[in-house]
């Protein structure tokens, strides 16, 4: 029996009592069947809004996150596109969203916390010195690739709507927060640094 994509989260969340047993073989279930990955599944089923599992993975894996909403309005140049061919973003189930030239630094969003060589290897792939992650939902990540890769201008309307519109208004403020000039500028002296254009372009 083959497992579910990204099984791992489904065990921490029942370890964590964020599901119970029956919740955690209906998720299992679904996901077997339908090929789909736990965190689309778990909000497929109500289980969890996009909000409240960012806000999980956030606090658990100590990263920030972009949700669908800002995803949707990011505008990103087409010189940040080619320093990442679709094919790579594809495979490496990455969407780069900003390039500072002068810190050699891509900002990029990615669905999977436990890659932890992910960074590496988009840097490797896109030829930069270092880059940023940012974690997103993963539905949104193919959304953005079809979008600015494809240019399917409809690639969001494939995630729900009413939930995509509420969590925008919601994560607007706290997203805000996120991508200051303070804190791209704190994030920069850490060794990771972006510039402020990253998301900014999208309120």
């Amino acid at each position: 029996m083959n497992r579910p994509l990204n099984q791992q989260l489904l065990d921490r969340l029942l370890n964590d009592a964020k599901l119970d047993r029956g919740q955690y073989e209906q998720v299992f279930q679904h996901a077997q069947r339908q090929g789909m990955r736990v965190e689309e599944v778990l909000i497929e089923l109500g289980l969890f809004d996009e909000q409240s599992l960012l806000r999980y993975l956030a606090g658990l894996y100590r990263v920030r996150f972009v949700s669908s909403a800002k995803l949707s309005r990011v505008q990103v140049d087409r010189s940040t596109l080619e320093l990442l061919p679709r094919a790579q973003a594809e495979q490496l189930q990455v969407f780069p969203i900003n390039f500072d030239s002068r810190e050699s630094t891509l900002v990029f969003v990615h669905s999977d916390p436990e890659a932890h060589d992910l960074a590496k290897r988009v840097a490797v792939a896109a030829g930069v010195v270092q880059t940023t992650p940012y974690l997103a939902r993963p539905a949104a990540i193919r959304a953005s690739i079809l979008k600015h890769y494809g240019g399917d201008i409809h690639a969001f309307s494939m995630i729900d709507r009413g939930a995509f519109e509420t969590l925008g208004g919601m994560l607007d403020t706290y997203e805000r927060n996120l991508f200051t000039e303070e804190s791209i500028t704190s994030s920069s002296q850490a060794g990771s640094g972006a510039s402020e254009s990253a998301v900014s372009s999208s309120n």
